[in-house]
């Protein structure tokens, strides 16, 4: 017999192994006669997609739909995305990969690290927190003549501390404390009346 060995994708043969032959296994042939084994290339490449964005349920759908699995999740901290959106993916979006190849989803914790605020203006401060999804309460004012006026002495929530995106944060402001006037009364003016001369 002449074999003839013919490579096809196929999503569940192992690479290498045969699929099938033509004409089929125990099928009598003539003596010479020409046989087309099928070998297994492997499931075949596709584009890993894009689902950035997407919840895990839709991100799960799309890679399994383009012939990939998910296999585990990875929790991240980005107040950019509300909780358990997919921030990216591992092999990343766009890579060429064998179809059926792990994929692992990073996904949005919803919760942000609070940072040091103490020590710098309730400005900067507010702006910090207002880019990690925090919410400033900047009402506290306690008077100091040592600092610049708007500086934040205090926060309710240690530096470090992982909190859910919309936390509020308490800040304690420095004012200065208001001017004192003191003013001298003046000295009245000797008498002008005139003594009678004798």
């Amino acid at each position: 017999l002449v074999i003839i060995p013919q490579a096809t994708i196929h999503p569940d043969v192992e690479q290498g192994f045969a699929i099938d032959s033509d004409p089929a296994a125990n099928a009598q042939v003539a003596e010479g006669s020409t046989v087309t084994v099928r070998v297994s290339a492997g499931p075949g490449s596709e584009i890993i997609p894009n689902v950035a964005g997407k919840t895990r349920p839709e991100a799960e759908s799309i890679l399994k739909a383009a012939g990939f699995r998910v296999s585990g999740v990875v929790t991240l901290d980005d107040p950019a995305q509300p909780k358990d959106a997919v921030l990216a993916s591992d092999p990343p979006a766009g890579n060429v990969a064998p179809k059926n190849t792990a994929v692992t989803l990073k996904i949005a914790s919803g919760k942000v690290v609070v940072p040091t605020l103490v020590g710098g203006l309730s400005d900067t401060a507010k702006a910090t927190l207002t880019g990690l999804k925090l919410v400033t309460d900047d009402t506290t004012r306690v008077e100091d003549d040592t600092l610049l006026e708007g500086t934040v002495v205090a926060q309710d929530i240690k530096p470090g501390t992982i909190v859910d995106v919309g936390s509020t944060v308490k800040l304690t402001i420095s004012r200065r404390p208001p001017t004192v006037i003191f003013t001298t009364p003046p000295t009245p003016a000797p008498s002008s009346s005139a003594i009678p001369t004798p």
